[in-house]
């Protein structure tokens, strides 16, 4: 009989830490931001930011860039601008090719 006891009050005892566990709880979900609906569609990767990478921007660049010297040089050697243009384009094209394959 005496053994009893010890058995009631650590019923007792569990009582009170169930107890305080849900009161702690309590206390921290009124604190706490809400939780999200169940049936929330899941999150949509997003969508890359960039059209480019920079190392095609720079490639692309320099192709223009050497295109324009081309153009540019071209008509005041006494070339017509139709001429011009024709040699910027193929320049474009060569200048493109070789930027991107020493370009790492």
């Amino acid at each position: 009989m005496h053994g009893e006891p010890d058995t009631m009050d650590s019923g007792a005892d569990e009582k009170k830490t169930a107890r305080t566990a849900q009161e702690e709880q309590a206390s921290m979900t009124c604190h706490s931001e809400p939780e999200p609906q169940q049936n929330t569609p899941p999150p949509q990767p997003d969508p890359p930011t960039t059209l480019l990478s920079q190392r095609a921007a720079v490639i692309l660049l320099l192709g223009v860039l050497a295109a324009a010297a081309a153009a540019v040089l071209t008509v005041l050697a006494g070339g017509s601008l139709a001429g011009g243009l024709l040699a910027g384009g193929g320049a474009f094209g060569a200048g493109v090719l070789f930027f991107n394959a020493i370009i790492a």
